[in-house]
């Protein structure tokens, strides 16, 4: 294989493992009265035993994640493992 074969076939590959590691959560409040005012979310990322969830390759090797928080009306926050 070539040398940009193998770069592409890199590239794609991470493509691909980025696209399948997204999710998304949507929340709708159940109070009716869209007043505009915040509510408090918490999310936790844990595991089955609901330990912290920490993510590793299949060397074991730690993997970072990322949580994105947007709301319509301010800007995207970021936090990283």
């Amino acid at each position: 294989m070539s040398r940009a074969s193998r770069r592409d076939a890199d590239i794609f590959s991470s493509i691909n493992q980025n696209i399948r590691s997204k999710y998304q959560l949507v929340y709708h409040p159940t109070n009716a009265k869209q007043d505009g005012t915040y509510r408090k979310l918490r999310v936790e990322l844990v595991d089955d035993e609901g330990q912290p969830l920490h993510i590793q390759d299949e060397k074991h090797k730690p993997l970072k994640y990322e949580i994105i928080a947007a709301t319509a009306t301010a800007p995207s926050r970021r936090w990283n493992s």
